[in-house]
This record gives C-alpha cells, structure tokens and sequence, in this order.
C-alpha cells in the first residue's frame, strides 16, 4: 500500500508537469505599445483586422466569458443579433493568428464561452497587481519605498493602446490608485519633516494622472508649509492654467 500511495503521489506530479509544460504560454504587453509572444514567439501581423486586439486585451482581464457579454462589452451600439454574427468572424481570425501550428490551442471558442488557455502575462496586470499591493502594505517605510520604485519605473501616455470605454475605465482606475499613493506619499514626508522632498516628488510624477488638480493643490500646500509665498502663487497660477486648457 505504501508503494502503491507513493507511486500515485509521484504519477500526480508528473501529471501536473506536464499539464504546465504543455499549456501555452501567452505574453501580451500593452502598456506602452501593444505586442503578443506565443510560447516566446512575436506575432507580428492581423492585429489591426477584425478587432482582433479588441478582443484578445479584453480576454487578458477577463480569460473566460460568453458571446453576449463580449459583444456588449465591445459594441454596445450594435444590435446584439448582428454584432454575434459578426463576432464569428472576428473570432475566426483570432483563431488563426493565436492558434498557428500550435500543439495546444491558445483561444478555445465554443457555443457558450470564449476563453484563453495559456500561463498569461503581461506589463499592464503586472502593473496593477503592484499598485493594489503596495495600496495594501501596512508598514509605512516598506509601502513608501515600493511606490517610490514603481513609480520611477512608470512614464506618461500609458495604456492608450485602445480607447474602448471598459479599458479607458481600467485606466481611470489605476490613475485613482496613483493619484491616492502620491498624496499619501506627500502626507507621510510632510509628517516625517520631509517637505521639500514631498513638493520634488509631486513635481516629478504630475504626468502620471491626467487629473492634475488634486497634484497641483498638493504641492500648493507643500509650499505654504515651506513658507514660499512666491512658488505658491506660481502653482497656483499653474492650477488655473490647466483648469482653463
């Protein structure tokens, strides 16, 4: 019995390797610009056709979901009988350019549900895995270290690989949770009698958020705490501006 017990804990771990060794891998990148690697290899072209981009980032936050609920995520305007019609052809093309001489497919397409089966990474989750992170770090030294990391890491103009309202939602989204990490930041060295360097850090990350009133009210405030009644009038000049623009 000990020798059949150990021979199926071995067999079940041998299964599962090879569950993982078989299952595709699936890059997507679309923070900066949009690119797709299937078990390491680029695909280059279709991604302008038959909303094949569309479809497949939408698959990268949700990996399983119906007919009807794709097409009224994506065309919300279009009667639902003519945008599934349609959708059968979008999907056919994904197909193509996702399951190529590949032993396992990437997208599996049936009646009921669409869904990727692949180890899925990608720049843009990675990004919002570690801002819902660092949000949720208690140790204030550990949590203003992390934010500061990642944020130098993060430049202007990310996530407009599309302009679909779900993913245009995704990021207001991560624009709130920066907006919220930079003024907690501010508050936590303004404590720490750090004003100065909460007033460069703001100054620094403003092109981060798009709503860039609550940033410049911030550093307003940092430098009436510095007693420089002239940078504070500049800034508050600045707000003006970019409200009026």
């Amino acid at each position: 019995m000990k020798i059949l017990k150990n021979w199926e804990s071995d067999t079940a771990i041998d299964i599962q390797k090879d569950f993982h060794a078989h299952t595709p891998s699936l890059k997507v990148d679309f923070l900066y610009s949009f690119s797709v690697y299937v078990n390491g290899q680029l695909i280059t072209e279709g991604w302008n056709k038959r909303f094949a981009q569309e479809i497949l980032l939408y698959l990268i936050f949700h990996h399983s979901i119906s007919r009807e609920q794709l097409c009224e995520a994506l065309w919300p305007d279009i009667p639902l009988s003519n945008a599934k019609k349609n959708l059968r052809v979008y999907l056919s093309h994904l197909k193509k350019l996702l399951n190529a001489e590949k032993e396992e497919p990437v997208l599996l397409v049936n009646r009921q549900l669409i869904s990727l089966n692949a180890d899925v990474s990608s720049d843009g989750l990675d990004l919002l895995t570690d801002l819902q992170w660092i949000t949720e770090q208690s140790d204030p030294t550990l949590k203003f270290k992390e934010a500061e990391q990642r944020l130098h890491q993060l430049v202007p103009h990310y996530l407009t690989t599309i302009y679909d309202d779900w993913f245009l939602d995704i990021r207001v989204k991560i624009e709130i949770i920066l907006l919220d990490l930079l003024i907690w930041m501010k508050e936590w060295l303004c404590e720490n009698g750090k004003v100065s360097k909460a007033v460069f850090l703001l100054i620094k990350f403003i092109d981060l958020v798009e709503e860039k009133e609550f940033i410049y009210d911030e550093i307003v405030d940092c430098y009436i705490k510095l007693d420089n009644n002239e940078k504070s009038e500049y800034w508050l000049d600045q707000k003006m501006r970019y409200l009026v623009e």
